[in-house]
């Protein structure tokens, strides 16, 4: 069991040995809203303003206890946040190869992504190869538990939103070729209680109980065929068509009742 402490936290003390600390590198789109996600993580308060574009890696830490059958002890979870603004995408080069030169220090990856926008879910095969492709002095053969979050997921519409997670967890379980790839849902707006998925992520890969967890190999790249290409354009397509669908019942709706009023309003005037 994982409970967090918030890094202000009084019993809090910054990690001064690097086996206390467990690293984290999360990637995903701009203005995905991966730093505003994890500043309301980590320090357990929703942001009251608006967070600034990340232009390279913004490292958000927190503090976990972990409590086992045996015993419990503290660690620290590092997140390294690297901006997905394309303009600065050549500077983050030194980050994604200190991530291969210490991959003893790695624990996971996480990739945030917009709910609310397509073409970010699809983005995920640009990342991880971004990662794959990056040249440096040494890569580990370990694979590495990945965690996806789709996030802002209040955005979606109420009607859509079931048949929009269902047909994006399909499109990654084609995409990755596993059935049970993890991607859970998530939001600034939401409880707390909404990271219970991210907890057992953490703690998992601290206690090295990975197994229920799909492992990424960042010695390749990822694999982006032509059939899965077409399965995303036709899933998302479907997606849009049932938006414009909502949008056109709407409208005619909103129609209607304006024509009903203005009827109304004629008839009341004319008879008076």
């Amino acid at each position: 069991m994982l409970e967090t402490n918030s890094p202000d936290d009084s019993s809090a003390e910054s990690p001064t040995k690097e086996q206390n600390l467990y690293r984290y590198l999360v990637l995903g789109d701009s203005e995905s809203g991966k730093t505003t996600l994890l500043d309301y993580y980590c320090s357990g308060e929703r942001p009251k303003r608006s967070m600034k574009k990340t232009k390279g890696c913004e490292i958000h830490s927190k503090q976990v206890l972990i409590q086992t059958e045996e015993c419990s002890f503290k660690k620290y979870a590092e997140f390294w946040d690297l901006g997905g603004d394309e303009t600065y995408r050549p500077y983050l080069d030194i980050y994604l190869r200190e991530f291969h030169n210490r991959r003893d220090l790695f624990k996971g990856i996480i990739y945030i992504f917009d709910a609310s926008v397509m073409k970010t879910v699809r983005s995920i095969t640009k990342h991880l190869n971004e990662l794959s492709n990056i040249k440096c002095q040494s890569k580990s053969a370990e694979k590495i538990p990945l965690l996806i979050i789709g996030n802002k997921f209040d955005k979606i519409s109420k009607r859509s939103m079931s048949s929009t997670i269902l047909k994006i967890k399909h499109y990654l379980a084609k995409l990755f070729e596993d059935q049970h790839i993890m991607c859970t849902f998530l939001s600034v707006k939401e409880p707390y209680s909404q990271f219970k998925e991210l907890n057992k992520f953490i703690e998992d890969t601290i206690l090295g109980n990975v197994q229920n967890h799909f492992l990424f190999d960042s010695q390749f790249p990822l694999e982006y065929t032509k059939k899965i290409q077409k399965y995303a354009g036709e899933k998302i397509g479907i997606i849009k068509e049932d938006v414009k669908r909502f949008t056109y019942n709407l409208t005619r709706k909103a129609f209607y009742l304006y024509t009903f009023v203005t009827a109304s309003f004629f008839c009341e005037s004319k008879n008076a």
